[in-house]
């Protein structure tokens, strides 16, 4: 049973899962060492790259990837510390399987690329060759 956004909005991962998790040692990866200590941090207070390094990592997907959406939904190029759009190139990585038990997720994800293919459509008709107009000989 899924719990309500707003209910989880203060949990951690650790807490929602209802798992242990351990403390990050020094033999740990750096990457390791984050993701432990992100899946005790409440929900609310993730950053977007937190959120891009979780998902990256395929950790905690059904309550971090609608955190993810509700970001990329008004900037689909949302960055974390890589690059612009690394959330969304992370949320797009997760497995299919995830997105075929969660259509109302997909649905959003949908809406977000589908927003970006229009983009790129506006951008080859209108502005590229306009813009390539000013060159011509």
């Amino acid at each position: 049973m899924k719990q309500h956004r707003n209910s989880t909005s203060s949990k951690s991962l650790m807490e929602l899962e209802g798992l242990p998790v351990r403390e990050p040692m020094e033999t740990d990866t750096p990457l390791v060492q984050s993701c432990l200590r992100l899946m005790r941090i409440p929900l609310e207070q993730l950053t977007t790259e937190n959120l891009r390094q979780l998902i990256a990592q395929q950790i905690g997907l059904i309550f971090l990837i609608p955190l993810a959406l509700d970001r990329l939904e008004p900037d689909a190029f949302a960055a974390g510390d890589l690059y612009e759009g690394d959330l969304l190139h992370a949320v797009v990585r997760a497995p299919p399987t995830f997105w075929a038990a969660e259509p109302q997720l997909r649905s959003r994800l949908d809406h977000v690329v589908m927003n970006l293919k229009d983009r790129i459509r506006f951008l080859e008709r209108d502005i590229f060759p306009n813009y390539e107009r000013i060159y011509a000989p």
